[in-house]
């Protein structure tokens, strides 16, 4: 017989490090499959080749918070009218959630659906079910986009949404 103590053994702390690293994996996961759903198809743009590739435009604003996640554009519902008071278009915005620093990017294409221009707004924080309205004037465009423009698109391109609201 021996005099060596028993080994100890480390049950418990292989059960946490297990835990937390299905904690990470977890995690990352579903951070990418965030990311990949705030991407948004919003037009086409020609290479300098003579191609033409799909545009797309999202939000990464939640990629690195961990209790919020990157806004969407099913987080609002938008509607646009021509205000000839402003010689442009109004919109209005109705978050169905409440957003922290939520931006919009509308961009204006032509009937190839190629984009032509682009207007980033910045709303800050709304809140959910209530309206938010701008204008934007035409002279803001310039007289050759929008005389061109056939279409128009739009993407949340900012703002983050608590996974607690």
């Amino acid at each position: 017989m021996s005099n060596l103590p028993p080994k100890k053994r480390h049950g418990f702390l292989i059960f946490l490090i297990v835990t937390i690293l299905i904690g990470v994996v977890v995690f990352v996961v579903v951070k990418i499959v965030q990311y990949t759903g705030t991407k948004q198809d919003v037009g086409k743009h020609d290479l300098i080749d003579g191609s033409v590739q799909t545009a797309t435009q999202g939000n990464h604003d939640g990629d690195t918070k961990l209790f919020h996640r990157s806004a969407r554009t099913s987080d609002i519902t938008m509607d646009s009218n021509l205000n000839l008071a402003s010689f442009g278009g109004k919109y209005v915005i109705l978050p169905q959630t409440d957003i922290e620093d939520l931006e919009i990017t509308i961009n204006y294409l032509d009937s190839d659906r190629k984009i032509l221009d682009s207007v980033v707004k910045h709303l800050g924080d709304v809140k959910q079910g209530v309206q938010v309205s701008f204008s934007i004037s035409l002279f803001d465009l310039g007289i050759s986009v929008a005389w061109n423009t056939k279409y128009e698109s739009y993407a949340v391109t900012g703002g983050t949404v608590s996974y607690f609201s």
